[in-house]
């Protein structure tokens, strides 16, 4: 009562740490609700009261904040996103899994159309784009492709397949 809201207003709250000792209610004067106050209403809670009063006074916080950590991001001018939505990754991935439990050579196009979940003209879509980004490579039959050694490297370097 001593203090009133506009001298606790212009004082640094570092150098006032209002004590609060009283019964029944536990309403807080306004200016008090965003200021440290140590509160010692409750005598069953007088040491908890104290150990706050002393950790506030010495600057010795019960819990300290970690320290920052590394960045876990990485420069976007040295690599480029990985999207998993990338149809470029979407038909390597399915070409993948097409190879395998086959011995042949050359992937049939047939066989390319029933792996996968996308449709026709967007899965030819992006074989166009692998093939010019020379992931994949026509066979002498149209309807057939062949992962080249550059596609292997794509897959292996994405872990769509083991090295």
């Amino acid at each position: 009562m001593i203090m009133t809201a506009s001298m606790l207003s212009r004082i640094d709250s570092n150098k006032v740490i209002p004590i609060i000792r009283q019964n029944g209610t536990k309403e807080l004067p306004t200016f008090l609700k965003t200021k440290v106050y140590i509160d010692f209403s409750r005598d069953e809670d007088v040491e908890y009261s104290l150990d706050d009063l002393l950790r506030t006074l010495l600057n010795a916080p019960l819990f300290e904040k970690p320290d920052i950590g590394s960045d876990p991001f990485r420069p976007m001018k040295q690599n480029r996103p990985d999207r998993t939505s990338d149809g470029v990754r979407q038909v390597m991935t399915d070409v993948a899994a097409a190879y395998e439990g086959t011995s042949e050579e050359y992937l049939s196009y047939d066989k390319l159309v029933k792996k996968t979940t996308l449709s026709r003209l967007t899965l030819d879509i992006y074989i166009n784009q692998a093939i010019e980004e020379g992931l994949l490579d026509r066979s002498k039959t149209y309807r057939a492709v062949v992962i080249t050694k550059k596609g292997l490297q794509y897959l292996a370097d994405r872990g769509i397949i083991e090295r």
